[in-house]
């Protein structure tokens, strides 16, 4: 639902929530869940920023060589570039990527997807040269 949903937060949750369970097999109760998940989503400052990107990305695919040399590949669940003004009046851009999880945000899971938000921060950072912040959501 997070991939197609509009971030403003003037769409309604059910109609995308109900047509992902209906795909998905899901039963009432997941829609129930589906739908607190993404409000609770949609809430967040972080969708809010990216509600107002001039850049926002959902899964947006990449192939990265690491340091190392070996290739990585994947797609971010979503990417987006705020622009910042500096207080000399200088502009900068800085790229969030947001990666969803759903669960607890327990330890194992921070450890885990730790290490793939970094890989994926690393392939921003050298695509676009600026600076970049990441992020597991768990929604």
């Amino acid at each position: 639902v997070l991939e197609h949903i509009p971030y403003d937060g003037c769409a309604d949750v059910v109609p995308f929530v109900r047509q992902q369970a209906r795909l998905l097999g899901g039963d009432e109760r997941d829609v129930e869940a589906g739908i607190e998940a993404v409000r609770s989503a949609l809430d967040h400052p972080l969708l809010r920023r990216a509600a107002r990107s001039p850049d926002c990305r959902r899964e947006a695919p990449f192939v990265h060589q690491t340091e190392e040399g070996s290739f990585a590949e994947g797609t971010i669940d979503l990417v987006f570039r705020e622009d910042i003004s500096e207080d000399n009046g200088v502009q900068r851009e800085r790229w969030v990527v947001v990666e969803f999880k759903t669960g607890r945000g327990d330890e194992e899971t921070q450890r885990r997807y730790g290490i793939q938000l970094r890989v994926y921060i690393e392939a921003v950072r050298a695509a676009t040269g600026a600076d970049v912040e990441g992020t597991l959501l768990i929604v």
